[in-house]
């Protein structure tokens, strides 16, 4: 068992209700229990409009769950909010287009953020430092989702959560991102918690996926993915990476889900 100096995000019996229809309560997420090891790239799946994103955003401190516990690095969200322990990178890169790319890389350690490592270091763990004077409409989509995750990581972050960064990529350009993304985990050893609808994506990933099913969302399963690290292009093409995708595709496609 691990201890909760371990643990970075412990979540039990998590729920979240919306109030927007007449008053009437949405039910998004209804107990929701899982752990997140330090360092530990864990992916989650499910149906769409299940509620991922959400459930990001309570990790990260933007919405309140409304029952059960959340606890982000041993603190509630909106203290670990406050200590910029977790942050959000979103499907769009969000970069200023009047800021060069170091400038956006810069960003955080304007606002204030006293844990902000190294822009430089950063742009040059994604392999943009030879564009650190470029401005953002000079960028490829996928460069400036390197961006955006140099910024990320320059506010030294314990649990970087990202939601379908990639989503809006080509399928090469989506497995290229998804190893630079692994070799920048591996150097910060960063807790990733990462959305995605793609099952080989989050095959590629993760240590672990978490599968949610429909609305009210609840944990559906839980898969350890068995294939060793360092991953490369090679285990695209393995077999039981393929049956691995299937079974989950399966569960997605069932009627539980």
């Amino acid at each position: 068992m691990e201890s909760r100096t371990d643990i970075t995000v412990s979540a039990r019996n998590v729920g979240l209700d919306y109030n927007r229809i007449h008053q009437q309560a949405i039910t998004v997420l209804r107990n929701i229990t899982f752990d997140v090891k330090r360092a530990e790239f864990v992916v989650i799946l499910g149906p769409s409009g299940c509620g991922k994103t959400t459930l990001l955003k309570t990790i990260c401190g933007l919405i309140s769950v409304t029952e059960g516990e959340l606890i982000v690095d041993g603190e509630p969200p909106d203290i670990a909010k406050s200590r910029h322990k977790a942050v959000m990178s979103f499907q769009d890169a969000c970069l200023l287009r009047w800021r060069t790319v170091l400038e956006n890389v810069r960003l955080p350690e304007e606002l204030g953020d006293q844990r902000t490592g190294n822009a430089a270091a950063m742009l040059e763990l994604v392999g943009l430092s030879a564009f650190a004077n470029a401005y953002p409409d000079e960028l490829s989509g996928g460069m400036k989702q390197r961006v955006a995750l140099a910024r990320a990581l320059n506010c030294q972050p314990t649990i970087l959560a990202m939601d379908e960064p990639f989503g809006q990529l080509d399928e090469p350009g989506r497995a290229t991102l998804n190893d630079e993304l692994l070799r920048a985990w591996k150097n910060t050893q960063v807790t990733v918690v990462f959305v995605t609808h793609s099952v080989p994506e989050a095959v590629y990933l993760a240590d672990r996926i978490i599968v949610l099913t429909q609305r009210p969302s609840t944990i559906g399963r839980v898969i350890d993915v068995p294939f060793a690290r360092p991953r490369n292009a090679f285990l695209r093409s393995d077999p039981q990476f393929f049956a691995l995708c299937n079974t989950i595709s399966a569960i997605l496609s069932s009627p539980a889900a």
